[in-house]
């Protein structure tokens, strides 16, 4: 195995055991971006911010 394939299946752990604490988890439609596509911040944070526009806003309703 890889250092990084075990580097990524350890940080695939940790989130998986964040998440079952959490209220609400996010996945944004990031899979057409590496890890390290650093020129395209601008694109990926945008993508992010407006996935969890809709889904807090969704889940905020749901809470009512």
């Amino acid at each position: 195995m890889s250092l990084t394939r075990a580097f990524t299946l350890a940080s695939d752990e940790r989130a998986q055991a964040a998440g079952r604490d959490a209220d609400l988890t996010l996945r944004p439609p990031l899979d057409r971006y590496a890890s390290s596509d650093f020129k395209h911040i601008d694109s990926i944070a945008e993508i992010g911010f407006r996935h969890a526009s809709e889904h807090v806003a969704e889940w905020t309703a749901g809470r009512q």
